[in-house]
């Protein structure tokens, strides 16, 4: 399954939103995968965490 995530929707976004995604990966089934949606080279700057977990999480770009 692939699930999409608006990274800049809701309060306290990125941060807020990051945050659960990334504590969201140890309940992830084999083939899951979890998509962030936003801008890119933002939430590459804000998260370097996101790098060390690219087999599960990518990032689509979407401008503010």
């Amino acid at each position: 399954m692939r699930i999409a995530i608006d990274a800049m929707g809701g309060d306290y976004a990125p941060d807020e939103i990051v945050s659960g995604t990334l504590e969201a990966i140890e309940f992830l089934g084999k083939d899951d995968k979890l998509v962030l949606v936003g801008p890119k080279a933002d939430l590459e700057a804000k998260f370097p965490a996101l790098n060390s977990h690219k087999d599960v999480i990518s990032l689509v770009e979407a401008p503010r």
